[in-house]
């Protein structure tokens, strides 16, 4: 098979990889409920960051997108006769994945990010306005500012929420089940992480924060899409 022919073949499964996913129920269910909770949380004036809870419908979005093959009788066999080389198709995965998640991401977090910074500037413009007439350009330019602030954190917390959600896929390739696979990384990202923080803060350094893409972020996806992959390459489908 040439290069061309084999590019030609992993661009229509990765089209097939995100037709899958767009179609999948259990997967829109996530993402409207996940919207829901974030302007319920919004609207109630949660104290500190929403995307620290609606973290998890990222979480429960990627363990269904990568355990409902396995978990719903033989499609992964069908997967896999259409691309049998894993590796490859394990890669395809990830990056539909990717491809699906970043919209919805930045969707969340726009709505849970934007309306702080729109307040925040608002403020600040009428409190400056009533002071001289010259502070007036100085918060036009603040209020400026905290938009792009705004749109900045959320582009950020879109960042952590793809992490996340690659991370969780990790877990429902490895663990095959949807169930089992959402307790393990709800529990890890929402209770173990926590505790750790607060009882060794020098270990926050080596876990994942939401909203924010830091390093840490990035190692637990990657550690988990690998481990995931390594496990789908040798182990019976």
């Amino acid at each position: 098979m040439t290069a061309k022919s084999r590019l030609s073949a992993a661009g229509r499964m990765l089209l097939a990889e995100i037709g899958k996913l767009l179609t999948l129920p259990s997967l829109r269910t996530t993402f409207l409920l996940t919207c829901a909770a974030t302007l319920l949380l919004r609207l109630v004036d949660l104290p500190g960051s929403i995307l620290v809870h609606t973290q998890a419908g990222f979480l429960i979005f990627g363990v269904l997108a990568a355990a409902h093959e396995h978990d719903r009788g033989s499609q992964i066999h069908s997967t896999l006769l259409a691309m049998p080389r894993r590796l490859p198709l394990a890669a395809v995965k990830a990056l539909a994945l990717t491809l699906v998640t970043a919209p919805l991401a930045f969707l969340v977090a726009i709505t849970a990010v934007e309306p702080t910074s729109t307040a925040t500037a608002t403020a600040t413009a009428g409190a400056t306005v009533t002071t001289t007439s010259t502070s007036t350009s100085t918060s036009t330019s603040t209020s400026t500012s905290e938009g792009h602030g705004g749109g900045h954190a959320a582009v950020l917390a879109a960042g952590y929420l793809v992490l996340a959600t690659l991370a969780a896929s990790g877990a429902g390739t490895l663990l095959r089940n949807d169930v089992g696979a959402a307790g393990l990384t709800l529990t890890a990202y929402l209770l173990v992480t926590p505790l750790i923080r607060a009882r060794l803060p020098t270990a926050g350094t080596w876990l994942p924060e939401a909203p924010n893409p830091s390093l840490a972020a990035a190692i637990w996806a990657l550690t988990a899409l690998s481990a995931a992959a390594a496990t789908f390459h040798y182990r019976d489908a």
